[in-house]
């Protein structure tokens, strides 16, 4: 009975060593991207800004298409230009 007492206590060691080194590894890994990340901003703000760019432009030409002589058309030419892209 002791020997089954005594397998089921390493077991647990084994396991709950596995998962300390699981755990530092994960803490380890974390801090690591954290200090090579770039600043704030540098990526961010340009690539936000070409964004809403981008998306007034698109806006601007769903606008012109709704109120043009052929809405549904135009519209299908809008959605298949982009598609294509």
């Amino acid at each position: 009975m002791t020997s089954h007492t005594t397998m089921v206590g390493d077991i647990v060691e084994v396991v709950a060593l596995v998962g300390a080194i699981i755990l530092s590894w994960f803490v380890f890994k974390a801090c690591s991207n954290r200090a090579g990340a770039p600043p704030e901003g540098i990526v961010s703000d340009p690539l936000r800004q070409s964004t809403i760019a981008e998306s007034e432009t698109q806006q601007e030409a769903i606008d012109v298409a709704l109120f043009g002589d052929d809405p549904s058309g135009d519209l299908a030419d809008l959605g298949n230009d982009r598609r294509d892209e």
